[in-house]
């Protein structure tokens, strides 16, 4: 059997451009039949169709890339949940810029392994270049902050407990009720005692419930503060926080995994005041 085409190498391109064309017309078309943010008739509608264009979905005998891709794309953009649609109110994910969409189509072709240098050597260097440059921007006044790429602000959560776990052993997390339930799961997967969930009577974190906890509860403690809720987008006092895990002693995580890039606002990046006083930071791109 003869190698099929192949993305990269100098080769790649003249392969992928007419796919390319095939995807675009499909999405085009799988678009135009759903008409809406949403696919009619419900999950069992949307079901029937994706099994009908699709079945076989692991034939004996393939039906050619050009049709393969014809059908299923169109059949995926069909059913799609569109947050480009103007009529649509996304849960959380936006709608992909065409920059990203095609930055993505490079990364794609290229397949950097970034488990070792020599499966991706100039993806290697941009990642430490990026991830430095994130935590400049959290950190601009560190002498040499560092940053790491996780799957997601549960797993960066998650980190930041195990961090504080390393440095402290057993930490007590003490977090809000609107605190994100990553907290409380990644207290549980590290085996951390329960975390203390204070009250958010306003959509923020308590200052002064803080205070009482961290008087009367036992270190080494994590303080673990929100920058961006993911129902309302609501912002924790983060400089009344510091200042209060700053005189109790007590270590700060800010998970701004929602509110994050705020930093990149020039109107809006003073909500974030106080960001950089915690130990560690959750940012979500």
């Amino acid at each position: 059997m003869p190698t099929p085409p192949l993305a990269g190498g100098t080769a790649g391109p003249t392969h992928l451009r007419p796919l390319l064309d095939t995807v675009l017309t499909a999405l085009h078309h799988g678009a135009a039949r759903r008409n809406g943010p949403l696919p009619a008739g419900g999950p069992a509608t949307v079901t029937q169709h994706m099994h009908d264009a699709t079945h076989p979905l692991i034939p004996d005998h393939g039906t050619g890339a050009h049709h393969a891709l014809r059908t299923l794309v169109t059949a995926l953009a069909e059913g799609a949940a569109d947050p480009a649609h103007p009529h649509c109110a996304a849960h959380l994910h936006t709608p992909p810029l065409a920059l990203a969409a095609a930055a993505d189509l490079a990364a794609s072709a290229l397949n950097p392994s970034m488990d070792s240098w020599d499966q991706a050597p100039a993806a290697s260097a941009l990642e430490t270049t990026l991830t430095t440059a994130l935590a400049a921007e959290i950190y601009p006044h560190a002498p040499r902050p560092d940053a790491l790429v996780t799957t997601g602000g549960t797993e960066a959560n998650q980190l930041a407990l195990l961090l504080a776990r390393e440095r402290h052993g057993p930490v007590q997390t003490v977090c809000a009720a609107n605190a994100h339930h990553s907290i409380t799961r990644a207290a549980w997967l590290l085996g951390l005692p329960r975390p203390v969930v204070l009250p958010a009577p306003t959509g923020v974190m308590d200052p002064t419930a803080l205070h009482d906890a961290l008087t009367r509860l036992d270190g080494p403690l994590l303080v673990t503060a929100t920058a961006g809720t993911t129902d309302t987008g609501d912002i924790d006092p983060l400089n009344h926080i510091a200042d209060l895990t700053t005189t109790h002693g007590a270590d700060l995580h800010i998970d701004a995994a929602y509110g994050g890039p705020l930093l990149f606002s020039p109107t809006h990046r003073t909500k974030l005041a106080g960001l950089h006083r915690a130990h560690s930071v959750t940012l979500d791109l």
